[in-house]
């Protein structure tokens, strides 16, 4: 099974396009010379997505706003007991693909270490429905 997280962010975050979210992360993954970006569009609709792409892996990485995600929050703000989550509307989804090898376990961490480090934002793992807390 892959991981996936949503980072909820609040409205004091800079970011607030796909476009901005691609510079940040060129900027973060600037030393990787075997990293590709590219655009993708979901098969199920003409969003598109963001893929950083190791040429035998990948993640994928969404900017997604407004109804549906301050839905979402409201629901991790009840399952989790931090209200701070409730009443946010952006948030940076990223999938990341399945890796048993472990060849890509630092692009991973380095991609949560990441997440983690915007500022006010809420790492959550949907599929244990915890919030990933600094260590």
């Amino acid at each position: 099974m892959s991981l996936l997280l949503y980072a909820l962010i609040n409205d004091s975050c800079r970011m607030s396009s796909l476009a901005d979210l691609r510079h940040e992360l060129e900027k973060k993954f600037t030393h990787d010379a075997r990293l590709h970006f590219r655009l993708d569009v979901n098969p199920f609709g003409t969003d598109e997505h963001l893929v950083l792409d190791w040429s035998n892996w990948a993640m994928s990485v969404f900017w997604d706003e407004g109804v549906e995600v301050l839905s979402d929050s409201e629901y991790i703000a009840n399952t989790t007991g931090a209200s701070s989550a409730e009443g946010r509307s952006r948030r940076i989804r990223v999938a990341f693909d399945c890796d048993p090898s472990g060849k890509f376990t630092n692009e991973a961490i380095y991609m949560v270490e990441w997440l983690q480090s915007i500022r006010d934002v809420i790492v959550f793992d949907p599929n244990s429905e915890e919030i990933l807390e600094l260590e």
